[in-house]
């Protein structure tokens, strides 16, 4: 998996809008199918029945990502909202309306979409009080998870330091290439399991430290089978 900063994949996609090549809605549709085919192949997402998505929602283009991923699963979904949504997001709203406080229960997949990896500094108070419910949510619903769309809200991207709140994910789904600040000792604990959704439509993206993740696929090949 390719490391590259927030601001590369940012400018790669501005680039390719530029370019007439695809909108920013074709290319959401396709994060949704890729996320989507994630789920269906990853054993700790795949096996997993959730009884309700609960998405909860910022006003950048990945709560759009995490609004039509949740509507793939077919059961009911609640939308928590911290404002307005764009035009894109707003699009896989497919007769979603935003819900009260959802109430702990077993089986809640949970889908963070808050603030993507170009957000920095302190939580807005409005945001830091969505983060909080969502991680009591989770902890008073058993058999629940929580999958971060791109980065956990609260952890910055580049440095992977954060406030006094931040999303703790069962698992993180990172768009177009893993964010430097992922992986810095102690981010594992936001992050938890690290899937990457490739973006080959942006074209080449600049390395972060001239390094990349090896991940299952890649060091498969490596394997010594021994006698």
């Amino acid at each position: 998996m390719q490391i590259s900063t927030s601001q590369s994949v940012r400018e790669a996609e501005q680039r390719l809008f530029a370019a007439g090549e695809v909108s920013s809605l074709e290319l959401m549709n396709t994060v949704i199918d890729r996320l989507w085919h994630m789920v269906c192949a990853e054993p700790m997402l795949r096996d997993f029945a959730p009884t309700r998505v609960v998405v909860y929602a910022g006003t950048g283009n990945n709560a759009g990502d995490a609004i039509g991923l949740a509507t793939r699963w077919g059961c009911p979904v609640t939308l928590r909202c911290a404002g307005g949504l764009s035009a894109d997001a707003a699009a896989q709203l497919s007769g979603l309306e935003e819900q009260g406080v959802p109430q702990p229960e077993a089986g809640l997949l949970i889908i963070d979409g808050l603030l993507g990896s170009g957000a920095v500094g302190e939580l807005r108070p409005a945001y830091a009080a969505l983060v909080r419910e969502q991680n009591a949510l989770r902890a008073a619903s058993p058999r629940s998870l929580t999958l971060a769309i791109d980065i956990p809200t609260g952890l910055d991207a580049a440095t992977g330091t954060c406030g006094a709140d931040v999303v703790l994910a069962d698992a993180t789904a990172v768009i177009g290439a893993v964010k430097p600040g992922l992986l810095v000792d102690g981010a594992e604990d936001a992050v938890g399991r690290l899937f990457c959704i490739p973006l080959p439509e942006v074209g080449a993206l600049p390395l972060a430290d001239a390094a990349r993740v090896a991940d299952a696929a890649e060091l498969a090949p490596l394997q010594t089978t021994y006698a």
